[in-house]
């Protein structure tokens, strides 16, 4: 096929024309057999067209029409001398494609008409064989007296009498054995006919083929016969009629069942019996060494127990497992039977495999009335199975303490232990079996035990979440703080399973929180691991260190980071998690992150104030990791980040320190008393100690009085002279209090001339800092004494984006209000706060500054995005929805002229395409590069929203600046589901991009085989469908209205089609004046308002005319009055769609009428 393709389009364009001419007509014909459409196959025969032509799987006319059930078609073919012994490639003939799909009209109107009956087609399949699978006796006698081979097989090695057994058909059973048909052939599994009419209980049938030599002991591939057939069906007259002729009754089947095994496995006692006297060993075993005691014993058949131990069933003996048939009820809980065997003096104590016995059996299982049997016998109680396990464990394990209590009484040991040497505590402990746990505990078994791996009873129930076992077992003694060999404790394993309930439970009870598994694993670490926040949250509460760090240096920051736990982490960094704490390889939690592609929490660890210039072990910083591991998205914050933003909260903090002296202790503490004193004896020369004298670590007495919020130590400072504007490192005393929001204080300083303006050595005015920080009544203060005077464009955006990120709105109308800020204002790269809002999905806020009208919704940035474009970009419906109630400009393109609608198609944001279709977006919007939203939806392999575009009408041939269309990018990227797609839009095959390549010609220099054959055979049938389209006119053309209805009523092709000349059929119809087709047009809704591209030959004035026009023109006027009618209906139904949102917003009908 490849082959072919590549020398069809290295054909000269002539030569390519004529032979897709010669196709088009095949298609043409094959397409009117398959849809049975009479009309046109009656043409081409008319018109003397070869009718044994073959499609490319060697098919003719007639065995489409066969397979298809068209049975008028069929005959008219045969009528016209169609070949009837012709077959396919799969080598079916027209009455084998019949009988496959069940068109036994046409199968039988073929069986009349041929001599020849015996062809096979690929799968050795005769046209008898398939009207026996099928059951169709008229069919198969036809063929069978036309001289079928009666014994044929099939691929399943099937034949005629098989088939007609299989389905119990007596009336060609009788007829095929009178045609002496073989009646011990059989089929792929060993099936004889014999076989078959036992699995059906056909007594007459199985006479039948008896009497005609069939073999009685036949075996098939599973080993069985007739006979055991018969026993497993219960047909007893079967059974009878087979033993007339001498059926083995010791036959077995591959497992070694013979017919009283199979006769106990189905529980018929009636048959147990009679194959009993008829001699049947009772104690016959099969393979695995089960008779039918230990099977009746299993299935509880009470009666056939009985019977067979009445009848010399050995009830001591054993199958491969050890087991006999006490053992075997003990296993099921068959009381009745075990209760029967221990009477008639069974060796209850004999052992399987596993040294388990009967009385193990039934303690573990339940079975009290079974334990009750052994009550009087002489058993050893403790005895053990090959994992130590004794009947008193076994009980335990499975939560019967009805049984623990009656072993108690018969003397078990409470205290013996398993080979994992668990005691009998542990394994209730471990299933949850609490009344068994309290039991346990009272008859004062050890409860701090330990198995081999150090666990406890405490330990079991804390990994499996047995909190109320857990509860019980710590209020009777239980040691909390137990460890195992590995260092875990109950603790630590709670947590790492999951049951914070319990972990918290622990804690509450004393349990070590400060342990460390290994040296590795914290409690808090493993609660950071595995995510368990209300856990984390309680460790915090209860006093662990934050900060302590494991062997390698890891602390709980950097795991919660790591896997991406943004709560974690926050809540961590609140509680003072140290955000540059480095492990033995000198890594951080930021680094961590960046490593393991966890955006989220790398923005908030650089928004919290992790320190981006620190390098690990290797060199590297936050941003080389992310680079290295292709997180671009991170790579990109980080840049972004660095370059934009200054990190407030890094600011530096006044924290005590050992070296600092009294007088700046004093100020911390508020101790004015012990100041003043300093200051005299300072004045009398007696101290040493200098009010203006800064710490070590560079803070003046002002800046700690600020920072601690003394406001009568700063007042009292004020008064010494001190410098309100006192810098250190860069901060004023005004910086600090506004800061930490001691509004008082920031009053005191500002009444003290303190600069309202002064900034850090970022630039961080006291207004930024109070507005990051959301003190409110700070910024209310400092925004009444001044501080919104001179800020630039950026600084007012900044501040805005600091309120919503605190998500506060009072603020934002604070900032509004007193601040006189524009709301609109931009930062560097032209966004304004609904930008901003929107690209963080910040809703709510959104949608309250625009319900007060604040929001400018149609401010673009430098790159010309409107804050729809961003909304479409990432998806944010709720915004997208909420945009769409106000004047928003919809089609606005940014610089590189993408729409909304290029953006959502882009990122494959399926609903916001529906969105703003629905809400009017341009379907076919260009960008500068020519692309619509399809030929990005195709780029990306987005068959949704594809086929959303496409249901609404996007041009599927659009050419891009290169001349690509939608199908041109599908093939390029091999998306062939999505190829699949476009061809039910049918798509112009003979489009070329630029480069002259077609689809066709870029799947084939892509060497995609199956992208090329399904290309080619979508050519082939896009030709047919223009054939068919042209067909319909021409039909119109001709006069021949029936033939054009027919086409039209078909459904099957495009009604609006345009011909050379750029006129539809209903230009056609208007003009030659054809009612029928007209109304039968507008009933399918064609478009009444077409206009003719071109006029006709040497008539110009057609040119530019609507159907109506047409019509006119010729005097038409029935026709006129339709399309008239047509058009007042269209408008109708636009005004009542234009009237319904009008009246929903309040405007009158009088509004609408003016």
């Amino acid at each position: 096929m490849l082959t072919y393709i590549l020398n069809l389009v290295e054909l000269n364009k002539k030569a390519r024309e004529n032979q897709i001419k010669n196709l088009d007509e095949k298609i043409v014909w094959f397409n009117a057999i398959k849809e049975d459409n009479f009309l046109v196959v009656q043409d081409f025969i008319k018109n003397n067209f070869d009718i044994e032509i073959v499609n490319e799987k060697g098919e003719t006319g007639l065995l489409i029409a066969s397979q298809e059930g068209h049975f008028n078609i069929v005959k008219f073919l045969i009528e016209h001398q169609a070949n009837v012994y012709v077959q396919n490639e799969a080598g079916n003939t027209a009455l084998m494609l019949a009988l496959q799909d069940d068109h036994f009209d046409i199968a039988n109107y073929l069986i009349e008409r041929m001599e020849k009956i015996d062809s096979k087609n690929n799968q050795n399949c005769s046209a008898l064989t398939l009207a026996s699978s099928k059951n169709q006796s008229e069919i198969a006698k036809k063929l069978i007296e036309l001289g079928a081979d009666i014994d044929h097989q099939d691929n399943k090695n099937s034949t005629a009498l098989i088939y007609f057994c299989k389905e119990n058909n007596r009336f060609l059973i009788d007829f095929l054995i009178y045609k002496e048909a073989n009646v011990n052939l059989e089929d792929n599994e060993g099936n004889t006919g014999l076989i078959l009419a036992c699995q059906n209980g056909s007594y007459e049938v199985v006479k039948l083929l008896l009497e005609k030599g069939a073999e009685v002991d036949h075996k098939n591939k599973a080993g069985n016969t007739a006979f055991i057939y018969a026993c497993v069906y219960q047909a007893q007259s079967c059974i009878d009629y087979l033993l007339m002729y001498k059926a083995d009754m010791n036959t077995v089947d591959n497992n070694g069942n013979n017919a009283l095994i199979v006769s106990t496995l189905y529980n018929n006692l009636k048959l147990v019996r009679f194959l009993v006297e008829k001699g049947l060993d009772v104690n016959y075993q099969n393979k695995e060494g089960w008779n039918a005691l230990m099977i009746a014993s299993k299935l509880g058949s009470w009666s056939i127990v009985t019977y067979l131990i009445e009848n010399g069933a050995d009830a001591k003996a054993k199958n491969k497992d050890e087991n006999n048939a006490l053992t075997i009820a003990c296993i099921n809980g068959q009381e009745a039977i075990a209760e029967y065997l221990i009477k008639i003096d069974a060796d209850f104590n004999v052992e399987d495999e596993n040294s388990k016995k009967a009385f193990i059996y039934a303690s573990q299982n339940g079975h009290k009335s079974i334990v009750e049997l052994f009550l009087n016998k002489d058993i050893n109680v403790n005895a053990k199975d090959m994992n130590n396990c004794t009947a008193f464990l076994s009980a335990a394990k499975n939560g019967h303490k009805e049984i623990l209590q009656l072993l108690d009484k018969m003397g078990a040991s409470i205290d013996l232990r398993d080979n994992e040497f668990n005691t009998a505590l542990m394994l209730a402990c471990k299933k949850g079996y609490k009344s068994v746990v309290e039991y346990l505990v009272t008859r004062e078994i050890d409860i701090n035990a330990k198995n081999t791996k150090e666990w406890t009873a405490l330990m079991l129930a804390c990994y499996n979440g047995h909190k109320e076992i857990v509860i019980y077992l710590i209020e009777h003694g239980a040691e909390i703080n137990a460890k195992d060999i590995d260092g875990w404790t109950s603790l630590t394993i709670s947590i790492d399973k999951g049951f914070e309930d319990i972990s918290e439970y622990l804690m509450d009870q004393g349990a070590d929180i400060h342990i460390l598994v290994n040296q590795e694993l914290s409690a808090l670490i493993l609660a950071c691991c595995y995510h368990r926040f209300r856990t984390v949250k309680i460790l915090i509460e209860k006093g662990v260190d934050v900060n302590t760090a494991n062997m390698n240096g890891c602390t709980a920051l950097m795991y919660a980071s790591q896997y991406g736990y943004e709560n974690i982490v926050e809540y961590l960094i609140k509680h003072s998690a140290d955000l540059d704490f480095s492990d033995t390889n000198d890594r951080t939690a930021l680094m961590y992150a960046c490593e393991n592609g966890q955006e989220d929490v790398v923005k908030l660890l650089m928004e919290e104030g992790a320190n981006l210039d620190l390098k690990d072990q290797q060199g590297r910083y936050a941003l080389g990791i992310a680079h290295d591991m292709e997180f671009t998205e991170i790579e990109m914050m980080i840049k972004n980040f660095k370059r934009k933003t200054y990190d407030i909260s890094s600011d530096k903090d006044i924290q005590r320190q050992p070296d600092w002296k009294e007088i700046h202790l004093y100020c911390r503490n508020g101790n004015i008393e012990k100041l003043k004193e300093i200051v005299e004896r300072q004045e009398e020369e007696e101290e040493e100690e200098d009010i203006s004298e800064e710490t070590q670590d560079g803070w003046s007495v002002l800046h700690i009085a600020a920072y601690f919020n003394r406001l009568e130590i700063a007042t009292y400072l004020l008064e010494q002279g001190f410098d309100v504007n006192l810098k250190c490192h860069g901060y004023t005393p005004l910086y600090f209090a506004s800061r930490n929001g001691h509004l008082d204080m920031v009053l005191l300083l500002l009444k003290n001339k303190a600069d309202i303006s002064e900034a850090n050595d970022h630039s961080i005015t006291a207004l930024h800092v109070a507005c990051y920080y959301n003190h409110y009544t700070v910024v209310e203060a400092l925004l009444d004494h001044g501080a919104s005077y001179d800020l630039d464009t950026e600084n007012e955006n900044e501040l805005f984006q600091m309120a919503a990120k605190n998500k506060n709105v009072r603020m934002i109308h604070l900032l509004l209000k007193k601040g006189m800020f524009d709301i609109n204002s931009k930062n560097q790269e032209g966004m304004t706060l609904f930008h901003i809002l929107t690209q963080r999905n910040e809703y709510a806020i959104a949608r309250s500054l625009i319900r007060n009208d604040y929001l400018d919704l149609n401010e673009v940035d430098h790159a010309y995005n409107t804050p729809l474009h961003l909304a479409s970009e990432y998806g944010r419906t709720q915004f997208v929805q909420m945009m769409l109630r106000y004047d928003i400009m919809m089609n606005f393109k940014n610089k590189k002229g993408f729409t909304p609608l290029h953006l959502a198609s882009q990122q494959g944001q399926i609903y916001t395409v529906k969105l703003l279709i629905e809400n009017g977006a341009f379907i076919d919007a260009t960008t500068h590069e020519q692309k619509t939203p399809l030929h990005f939806a195709c780029e990306t392999n987005n068959k949704t929203i594809a086929r959303l575009l496409l249901d609404h009408g996007a041009n599927i041939n659009a050419k891009t600046f290169e001349g690509w269309t939608p199908l041109h990018y599908a093939v390029q990227h091999n998306y062939t589901s999505l190829v699949t797609l476009l061809f039910t839009y049918q798509p112009n095959l003979d489009k070329v991009n630029k480069k002259g390549k077609t689809p066709l010609d870029i799947a084939i220099a892509s060497k995609n085989d199956h992208l090329c054959h399904l290309l080619h055979r979508y050519y082939i049938k896009w030709k047919g469908y223009q054939e068919k389209y042209e067909l319909l006119i021409h039909e119109i053309k001709m006069n021949r209205t029936t033939n054009a209805l027919n086409i039209i009523k078909s459904n099957k092709i495009g009604l609006e089609y345009l011909d050379r000349h750029g006129w539809t059929a209903l230009h056609w119809a208007s003009y030659k004046g054809d009612t029928d087709i007209v109304e039968a047009l507008i009933l399918h809704e064609v478009n009444i308002n077409e206009r003719t591209r071109d006029g006709l030959d040497e008539q110009e004035h057609l040119k530019g005319k609507k159907a109506k026009e047409l019509a006119k023109l010729n005097n038409h006027s029935e026709i006129v009055t339709l399309l008239e009618n047509r058009s007042k209906e269209l408008k109708k139904e636009k005004i009542m769609n234009t009237a319904a949102p009008i009246v929903n917003t309040g405007i009158s009908a009088l509004s609408i009428a003016l």
